[in-house]
């Protein structure tokens, strides 16, 4: 399985598209602390009038960057390296690969949006996809990074909205619609 995932991120570096780099550069970067699903949040809750949507999109933004950093204190997995003649979109970072921070926090936010607000979850979520995939392509992360941050972020927007579910409250904390 980790050959595959060294033979797939070298693919997705070898085969870039020159005019998609500025793109994906630029996708990785909003994807940073999750910060463009809390602006998503603070304007659905604006529009909406529910404040909670942005407590529990922040909540989840917090809980992840938590989880995602000490998993990668745990795992320590080495960046990838990258073949002569191809460069990093991105400057490297210095802490472990895995989980990849960027799609932890990404599909945290974008699945907690998807849980409050229905009718934003394709957008937000094809973002989250697009974030995640950025890391491959700039060269700082293997698709296991990615698809383990999905899976890590996705299971505490689940883990937060089965805790909120049972709160004590006369309407529920994440709700629908």
């Amino acid at each position: 399985m980790i050959s595959l995932d060294h033979r797939v991120e070298r693919w997705v570096v070898e085969h870039r598209v020159s005019w998609l780099n500025d793109v994906f550069v630029w996708i990785s970067n909003l994807g940073v602390w999750g910060w463009i699903f809390v602006v998503v949040a603070l304007v659905a809750a604006y529009l909406l009038r529910r404040p909670h949507v942005l407590l529990i999109v922040l909540a989840a933004d917090g809980v992840a960057e938590f989880v995602q950093w000490g998993v990668k204190l745990a795992v320590d997995r080495p960046r990838p390296r990258l073949p002569p003649g191809v460069h990093r979109l991105v400057g490297l970072p210095t802490n472990s690969s895995f989980p990849s921070g960027h799609a932890t926090v990404a599909f945290a936010c974008a699945v907690t949006i998807a849980l409050l607000v229905p009718r934003l979850a394709v957008p937000v979520l094809l973002f989250a996809v697009a974030v995640a995939y950025s890391r491959v392509y700039v060269g700082v992360h293997y698709p296991l990074d990615v698809i383990g941050g999905a899976a890590f972020g996705a299971a505490v927007a689940t883990a937060l909205r089965l805790l909120a579910a049972r709160l004590p409250r006369q309407r529920p904390l994440l709700r629908a619609g």
